[in-house]
């Protein structure tokens, strides 16, 4: 085994090798807000979802937004126009999500596409 040095996403758990890639990364990430992303964003959550002996949690865009295509790639966005502020109060978070947009009931899954998810 080899100890070598890394640098660490100060938005998620990602390391890279060199300052200049992490930062690269940092620029892109989807949980910078400065990215205005998916996951950022007060019209995501997350939907349980039951795959033969587990459960998983699927992203949602309560605006109907889909966050992957037919073959069950999943899309998160960057920039996207229709993005507001998440809040961090959970109960704030519940009633913006409660007036502005309808999590759907169940969400059309393909089990196969579960293992593509990017988070």
């Amino acid at each position: 085994m080899k100890e070598i040095k890394a640098y660490q996403c100060e938005y998620c758990s990602k390391y890279l090798k060199t300052k200049g890639s992490i930062a690269n990364h940092e620029k892109r990430c989807f949980h910078n807000p400065v990215t205005k992303s998916c996951v950022t964003c007060a019209n995501f959550t997350k939907q349980l979802y039951k795959a033969k002996n587990h459960h998983i949690e699927l992203p949602i865009c309560i605006l109907g937004i889909k966050l992957f295509n037919k073959e069950g790639d999943w899309k998160l966005k960057n920039n996207c126009n229709d993005w507001n502020e998440r809040p961090n109060d959970e109960v704030e978070l519940a009633t913006y999500q409660t007036l502005n947009g309808d999590v759907p009931d169940k969400v059309e899954v393909n089990p196969s596409w579960i293992d593509n998810i990017p988070f």
